[in-house]
């Protein structure tokens, strides 16, 4: 019997050891979860909740249209150039190319159907393809920086005005 209460002694005691590392853990989850709150509080607080308004709805305002631009073509040749593809060759033919400038530019039109001005921006045309992959080409966003391209290096060589857009038709084979 003696043995019978020290084995239980000592399981008592083992479970008594037990009992304080599991309430450290409960502690520490506790400090956990207050930790968490306080910081989602926090972050709930710092964020700006939507301004919701009821009643009439606001008629959203539109910029008004843009005014109409003067259309200018450079030819009606299509320009087609090899492109800067190194795996794979890769061609760019545009073709129905039209610039727009604005209309009070008048000197802006006779200076663009001068024919010698019309070979340097064909050749500004060859020169942007050239430098270019088919990868670029395919991609709205693509184009629109070959158009920006291509509108600042015109712009560069044009004496009596700038041009606002390039209207083209450019397919990639």
């Amino acid at each position: 019997m003696a043995e019978e209460e020290k084995e239980e002694g000592e399981e008592k005691a083992k479970k008594s050891k037990g009992m304080p590392k599991m309430l450290i853990f409960v502690a520490g989850g506790i400090v956990v979860l207050i930790i968490a709150v306080v910081i989602s509080y926090m972050v709930a607080k710092s964020v700006k909740a939507p301004k919701i308004e009821f009643g009439v709805e606001r008629a959203e305002e539109k910029p008004p249209p843009p005014k109409p631009l003067e259309i200018g073509n450079i030819g009606e040749e299509e320009i087609i150039a090899r492109l800067a593809d190194e795996e794979e060759p890769h061609l760019a033919k545009v073709s129905e190319i039209y610039l727009a400038f604005d209309k009070k530019a008048t000197k802006l039109g006779l200076e663009l159907n001068n024919p010698a001005r019309k070979f340097q921006i064909r050749d500004i045309f060859n020169a942007v393809l050239m430098s270019q992959k088919s990868a670029d080409l395919i991609t709205e966003e693509g184009r629109n920086e070959l158009k920006r391209e291509l509108i600042n290096k015109i712009n560069a060589i044009l004496l009596d005005g700038q041009i606002k857009d390039i209207y083209m038709q450019i397919i990639v084979q």
